[in-house]
């Protein structure tokens, strides 16, 4: 087993009772996925009887796996907040639910699956605290970005959005001069998330000089190294041959991003021994749901009449984090840093788009041969055959692999 990794860092938790005393291999990362994980290992394996290291790193998985399963529940919770029917809700949750992401997030042993869980709770009580500003929402908010943090700063990205919205409201509540209760609120909220979040981070600073956005960084002569390449290359133009060449990803290979996302979305930097006709099915109706997904964007920004939450603030939201993944990817120019699983809240929102624009063509009535009539029937259509066909796809590709 190799013990510099995700595996030694809940081994030093579970063995030596204590965090990591560098900041080297993964020891960098924030405490929470692997302070809990090695809670659950120490309470699975006593009641098996097991001590090998293997069993005591393999039974944290089961944090992984919760807490993907409970991301397709939240991602429920968040069709139900912005008043989606469910018989269109299905549309959505199908979509999410036969994601091969959340099978692969799920038996991971990282940070992965615990802090995407954070992700779409941070969405999902933004959208509840943006509707009632209340000290239930406001708590619990807090407590899912001190914990969120604690897990891994990338959620700093989903703060950052639901920070906006709160100066938005407060701004509201200054000019309606009812912002005194509001502003006790923040200062709770404050006092809840930053100490929660931050307090592994400033331990790190003290004690390695380790900036609290750090993330090693390998040297360009490695041979996943990829800034080689322009930004057009990289992540302007669709590289079609590398699209059609195979349906899997290389990390020593591939350098561009959009191709890249559509493979790991549905395989991760995994090549199966699965070839054939169904994982090639699988990445082509992932990318028809993709492209879905873009019109549904594009439809709800300068069509939809639907609500705020829907067209600004979520579509915002799918915006800010592409774009801060190219900042990444631009910083860290390397085919490890191009996987799906960093931005795997996208395909909630997208699976989301789809399905709100799929209710409201269907609500709507629009004149026979208009052009508006006919973009509704090809898109219902395209949509309910591309749902089905990745649905099937995606339990055929994961439950015919072989070892």
């Amino acid at each position: 087993m190799n013990l510099c990794g995700h595996d030694a860092y809940v081994l030093t938790i579970i063995k030596e009772h204590h965090l990591p005393l560098s900041n080297e291999n993964q020891y960098y990362h924030q405490p929470f996925y692997y302070i809990v994980s090695s809670i659950f290992s120490i309470i699975i394996n006593k009641i098996l009887g097991r001590e090998a290291d293997f069993y005591l790193v393999d039974a944290v998985k089961v944090v992984s796996c919760f807490a993907s399963c409970a991301i397709i529940i939240i991602s429920s919770k968040i069709c139900n907040a912005i008043e989606m029917k469910k018989k269109y809700k299905n549309i959505t949750m199908a979509i999410v639910s036969f994601l091969p992401n959340f099978y692969l997030l799920a038996g991971r042993v990282n940070n992965d699956s615990l802090v995407i869980f954070f992700m779409t709770c941070a969405i999902l009580y933004t959208i509840y605290w943006l509707k009632d500003q209340s000290w239930k929402n406001t708590i619990l908010l807090a407590l899912i970005y001190g914990f969120g943090m604690m897990t891994k700063v990338s959620i700093g990205v989903y703060a950052l959005f639901t920070g906006v919205l709160m100066i938005n409201v407060l701004t509201m509540k200054f000019q309606e001069k009812s912002f005194k209760g509001l502003l006790l609120k923040f200062g709770v909220f404050g006092l809840i998330s930053f100490p929660l979040g931050l307090w592994y981070a400033i331990r790190n600073y003290i004690m390695f000089n380790q900036s609290i956005s750090y993330v090693p960084k390998l040297s360009e002569t490695s041979d996943i190294y990829c800034g080689n390449y322009s930004f057009f290359q990289r992540f302007v133009f669709p590289s079609f041959s590398n699209l059609l060449s195979s349906p899997y990803a290389h990390p020593f290979e591939d350098y561009n991003y959009p191709v890249y996302l559509i493979k790991t979305s549905v395989f991760g930097e995994f090549t199966f021994n699965q070839q054939g006709f169904i994982p090639t099915l699988l990445l082509f109706t992932n990318l028809v749901l993709v492209i879905l997904s873009v019109i549904a964007f594009i439809y709800i920004i300068f069509l939809s009449n639907r609500n705020d939450e829907i067209r600004y603030i979520l579509t915002g939201l799918w915006v800010l984090v592409y774009i801060v993944s190219i900042k990444f990817n631009l910083s860290y120019p390397f085919g490890c840093t191009m996987d799906f699983r960093y931005i795997v809240p996208t395909a909630i929102l997208g699976a989301i788009f789809i399905g709100a624009v799929y209710e409201e063509l269907m609500e709507k009535s629009f004149e026979r041969e208009s052009l508006l009539s006919t973009f509704k029937e090809f898109y219902i259509k395209i949509t309910n055959a591309s749902v089905i066909l990745f649905s099937i796809f995606s339990i055929l590709m994961y439950c015919t692999i072989t070892r």
